[in-house]
């Protein structure tokens, strides 16, 4: 079978897939905000855009929605598409990373690993205009990455990857930014020679540096100790712990065709196996440079799964929810940890590796069959509804505390709404 013809057929696949998303985010897109997006209501203003959410920052998310409630009337749909082309430019910046990385006549199916950054199933989260907030937290990330490791011969290119990280913290929270850090640190070790070590010393204590004095100018305008002020909800050697890490991330390796089927005692049996590969793969291509921005990617985004579960407890409220919160991070592994695999020497790990695109096709198929945007459209129609309650009892009633149990009557509400493609403040404006 000829290069040419893996590359084109992988290559249509993943276009195929894009093209069936632009059309399920037509066809479910529409003015419905969902329970978090009530709580962060644009202000008409850009005095707020430097404040917090929890532990998350959210500067893009609100600067973005400021922009949007002037030019749109905060039309949520016209943010989904918003939302939806800063997901692109992610696969974009990761399709440069990749074609950098891909050595000549080597890996000829690499658009397939894209594959798993386009599920279907992340589609809830396009139309979760929220998450714009995660979407440039992981764009800035992976723009950090090839000015850290494809282009780190620039003469800028330490400053550009501290800037990148600097812009990753304040769309969202600081361990994927970490975790890039130490792994920009072990790279310039590793390729660090005698006669260059006061070299690789210098371009450290850069980055170090800028990103102190960015920080100190960051402070001059918001709290920044909030990005860690938060209890963490995991001591890490829990057996809660170690359960939630394992099932976010060997379920995200098949996009969960496993969802149904594996016990939560064999995801830790699996991750450990999954680890154990990883292990010998590093240690067969560390000193390979071109694999190097790959190896940054895991590393970043491992330690930023690791990080959110120990703050937030892993968020695996059951098999059917657990994809809703911070799962983008987690399929970001993917391409970069399938094109690591797909290079090692040992045959192995090569038979592994396709075994897991494998699982990730069926995850996609199984992520269509379900047509779950049906249910993610009534979910959001079900939360437009309560947030339009929210706002008309809080209106009418004195003492009255929002329990997300009181369903505006069928017919009137959302629907109008929905139907005339109104933007959620001119709904409110024509129902109340």
């Amino acid at each position: 079978m000829s290069r040419s013809f893996l590359f084109y057929s992988s290559l249509l696949f993943l276009i195929s897939l894009i093209t069936y998303d632009v059309y399920l985010l037509y066809l479910y897109a529409f003015d419905v905000p969902f329970w978090d997006v009530w709580d962060s209501m644009p202000k008409g203003t850009y005095t707020h855009i430097f404040d917090f959410y929890n532990e998350n920052m959210q500067f893009f998310y609100f600067t973005i929605s400021e922009i949007m409630y002037k030019t749109s009337n905060w039309n949520l749909r016209y943010f989904n598409f918003v939302n939806f082309a800063i997901y692109c430019l992610i696969a974009i910046t990761y399709w440069i990373i990749l074609i950098k990385t891909k050595p000549k006549n080597k890996v000829n199916v690499f658009p397939l690993f894209l594959c798993a950054i386009f599920t279907p199933m992340l589609g809830y989260n396009w139309l979760w205009s929220i998450l714009v907030q995660t979407h440039t937290f992981i764009l800035f990330f992976l723009i950090a990455i090839y000015w850290g490791f494809v282009k780190d011969g620039n003469r800028y290119s330490v400053y550009l990857f501290g800037v990148s990280l600097f812009l990753s913290v304040i769309s969202m929270n600081i361990p994927l930014a970490m975790g890039g850090c130490i792994a920009y640190i072990i790279k310039e070790c590793i390729n660090c020679h005698k006669d260059e070590f006061y070299y690789c010393i210098c371009k450290i204590l850069k980055l170090i540096t800028l990103l102190f004095v960015l920080f100190l100018l960051l402070s001059g305008v918001t709290d920044i100790r909030r990005f860690i002020n938060v209890e963490l909800s995991h001591n890490l050697l829990t057996t809660d712990y170690i359960n939630n890490l394992s099932f976010y991330i060997v379920n995200s390796f098949s996009l969960f065709a496993f969802a149904d089927v594996l016990r939560g005692d064999l995801n830790v049996v699996l991750l450990i196996g999954h680890f154990v590969v990883l292990l010998i793969v590093f240690i067969e291509q560390y000193k390979d440079k071109t694999k190097q921005p790959l190896w940054g990617i895991l590393f970043g985004v491992l330690f930023c799964v690791c990080g959110v579960v120990a703050f937030r407890g892993g968020e695996v409220y059951s098999y059917d929810f657990s994809y809703i919160r911070h799962n983008e991070t987690v399929f970001m592994l993917l391409p970069a940890m399938l094109m690591i695999m797909c290079l090692s020497k040992r045959r192995f790990i090569r038979i592994y590796s396709y075994f897991l695109v494998a699982l990730m096709i069926v995850g996609v198929v199984k992520d269509i069959q379900s047509k779950r945007f049906e249910y993610f459209g009534e979910l959001f129609y079900k939360n437009g509804c309560l947030c339009l309650n929210h706002y008309w009892n809080l209106k009418t009633m004195k003492d009255w505390q929002c329990t997300m149990n009181f369903p505006i009557a069928h017919g009137t509400g959302m629907e109008i709404g929905k139907n005339k493609r109104l933007s959620f403040i001119n709904t409110i404006k024509t129902c109340y």
